[in-house]
């Protein structure tokens, strides 16, 4: 039987304060500047907590060394592990462009922390091959930092473990946060917390004793295991539709075992990206796919600039014969170096010199922000998902608070003498969502689609509407779905259910599910989610968050629902009497 993974309604913005540290410098790279790797030991920033807001002369002191990387707390069956020194990374002369003080009084005010004592990062992520996927955070201060955020208290429950109280998550898949000494904070999953704080410390993975032995000084080493990401790229890969002169592309997952990144901004030091073929055989056919990707572009620059040359325009001219010789600059500095089974993608060295160089840089720069860019994302996606997950919380508190009023939930709608629906029960809740005005212009007694009802479904509440939708709350087409049918949270006939009727249990019954964009329908219409024959996801469509979907229990709280949820499960959570035995609820 599949997994249900079941978060809570959980912030993600303090998870994703750490990774905005990093991501931060992003755009300014093109700038940074090469200064010598300080050296001697490392020293506390003391005052640092005290310091008055946006005051960054408490930056760490340049003549001192990084400490060692603590990667007590990496998976050890990691396939990523990311290593960053954000305070070594903020000594970089090129921040002296960023908004530094903005960012660490933004920092100190939500989370209580500053960023610019941040010494160290590490993040790891294991892929889902023997259960769920899981990830790692844990980052490390230079002076002692209490993370405290109040949306951390309302969404976590107060737990002991290790001898040490911390903030517990209720959800499968969300960070607990907890702090091993006064100045480190770990995130991740409340299981995968017990395992890495066991008293028995974990061996260290493969990957992170690469990092161990690799990354002493640099500002941020990654490393990637490809071989063991493969069938998981390969059946993302498999749903791309790619031209066909990209189709070589797709190969070079099964050619590639692995993939190291090295940056370093804030001293001498190499920023480099590496491949690791699975032979010096396929080191060389990914060098042949590069060419051939290359010898493409050189033709398709020959037939346009071939055009430009034949115009009577000499600004025409002059642009052709600039693409030739920009095609022919990147041609000679974008060169793949293979040695046996490594292949080097890039390199910077400091002590280059020249336009070359210049031009590496900026190659380095592009696929810096390509490889940021999912993260970026990712947040973003994270952030948009818990304002669905507050969307939902308020539907169910209204449909709750409507219930101790009526002693029901309502019914799919309210229906005429001829048992016609009229107006859906969205309508009906809206004094429990603040919206009795809205209520009062309604018609109740007409059907949705009446001249004067409809007129009001440009009028949909924001509550309605999911952030990650393109559509606008002014189209009145709503993400969220009642379950309805006979055995399910709305019924579609006279009056609703009584949670007394939910013998399944509250905390069993799925209430209220959120759909895609093809899927929505007018809010006001008597429209809802009633589960087929067979399949219950069948139809279900792509989704609007990645890997999944929300739903809403009947008990009022709003968990995340996989893709790969099983359908016989996923059923047996739609009832609200259907008698099924439902594991790990």
């Amino acid at each position: 039987m599949g997994t249900l993974l079941r978060p809570t309604a959980f912030s993600h913005r303090y998870l994703c304060g750490f990774l905005a540290a990093l991501m931060a410098c992003g755009p300014a790279l093109p700038l940074a500047a090469q200064e010598r790797q300080p050296s001697g030991p490392s020293a506390a920033i003391g005052a640092a907590q005290d310091a008055p807001v946006g005051d960054t002369t408490l930056l760490a002191d340049p003549a001192v060394a990084p400490a060692d990387l603590n990667l007590r707390y990496t998976l050890p069956n990691a396939c990523v592990v990311v290593a960053a020194r954000p305070a070594q990374i903020f000594r970089s002369p090129m921040l002296e462009l960023m908004p530094i003080e903005v960012m660490q009084a933004a920092a100190q005010q939500e989370f209580n922390v500053d960023v610019l004592t941040l010494d160290q990062v590490v993040i790891s992520a294991a892929p889902p091959i023997q259960g769920p996927p899981t990830y790692a955070v844990y980052g490390e201060f230079s002076a002692p930092a209490k993370l405290h955020s109040a949306q951390l208290e309302r969404n976590t429950e107060e737990a002991e473990f290790a001898g040490r109280t911390y903030r517990r998550s209720p959800g499968a898949m969300e960070p607990s946060v907890y702090q091993p000494n006064d100045r480190g904070v770990l995130l991740t999953p409340d299981a995968t917390l017990r395992q890495l704080v066991s008293a028995d410390t974990p061996p260290l993975g493969p990957l992170a004793a690469e990092v161990a032995a690799a990354a002493k000084t640099d500002d941020l080493f990654a490393v990637v295991d490809v071989e063991t990401l493969r069938p998981l790229i390969n059946m993302g890969l498999a749903q791309v539709e790619a031209p066909p002169e990209l189709h070589a592309l797709l190969d070079l997952p099964n050619l590639v075992k692995r993939a190291e990144l090295r940056v370093n901004l804030s001293n001498p030091g190499v920023t480099e990206l590496v491949a690791t073929a699975n032979s010096a055989d396929d080191a060389q056919a990914i060098v042949d796919i590069v060419d051939g990707l290359k010898d493409q572009v050189r033709q398709k620059v020959a037939e346009q600039t071939a055009k430009l040359a034949a115009s009577g325009d000499p600004v025409q001219r002059a642009q052709g014969r600039y693409m030739q010789r920009m095609t022919a600059h990147w041609d000679e500095a974008l060169q793949l170096q293979v040695d046996g089974d490594r292949l080097i993608v890039f390199r910077v060295d400091p002590s280059e010199s020249g336009a070359d160089a210049q031009l590496v840089y900026i190659a380095t720069i592009g696929i810096l922000v390509a490889l940021l860019l999912p993260a970026v994302q990712a947040a973003r996606e994270a952030a948009r998902r818990n304002v669905s997950v507050n969307n939902m919380k308020q539907i169910m508190l209204a449909l709750l608070n409507y219930h101790d009023s009526r002693r029901s939930f309502p019914a799919q709608a309210n229906y005429d003498a001829d048992g016609k629906p009229l107006l859906s029960w969205r309508v009906h809740i809206l004094p429990y969502l603040e919206q009795q005005a809205l209520y009062a212009k309604f018609h109740l007694d007409e059907p949705w689609d009446s001249e004067h009802n409809k007129q009001l479904i440009p009028l949909m509440p924001e509550v309605y509407l999911d952030p990650s939708s393109p559509l606008d709350a002014s189209q009145g087409r709503t993400h969220y779905l009642g379950v309805a049918g006979d055995g399910y949270a709305f019924a579609t006939s006279g009056k609703g259910n009584s949670l007394r009727q939910f013998r399944d249990g509250t905390s069993n019954t799925i209430a209220v599910v959120q759909v895609n964009d093809e899927q929505a329908v007018p809010w006001t219409k008597p429209a809802d989610y009633a589960p087929p024959e067979g399949n219950p996801l069948a139809d279900w469509g792509r989704d609007l968050h990645p890997g999944g979907f929300n739903v809403a229990f009947s008990d009022g709280s709003v968990q995340y629902i996989s893709n790969f949820i099983d359908p016989d499960l996923f059923r047996s959570l739609l009832t609200i009497a259907g008698g099924e035995v439902v594991n790990g609820f």
